[in-house]
């Protein structure tokens, strides 16, 4: 299926790809590209779009802890893997 964009969309289309060729363009996507890997996680993993509790106060604790969660993990993740040698140790000693 072919879909044409009327022109403001197209011309607006055209404007950010040539804007992402740019060195200012290609650093700025490196910024977006961390920030999704977490906001995936984050969705993925802790469950950032459901909502469990009635009520603005519950809701808005749901989110800080799984906003907090990704760095929880990322902080923990040494820890979980310090206990088990690696395959690769094992087979060396």
């Amino acid at each position: 299926m072919l879909a044409l964009l009327p022109r403001p969309e197209h011309e607006a289309l055209a404007a950010a790809r040539a804007r992402e060729g740019t060195v200012d363009g290609k650093r700025l996507y490196v910024q977006r590209n961390g920030v999704e890997g977490t906001f995936s996680q984050a969705v993925r993993g802790f469950g950032l779009r459901r909502v469990c509790y009635r009520g603005l106060s519950k809701t808005g604790l749901q989110h800080v802890a799984a906003a907090a969660a990704p760095n929880l993990d990322r902080r923990h993740e040494p820890l979980r893997y310090s206990a088990t040698p690696s395959r690769f140790k094992v087979c060396v000693a």
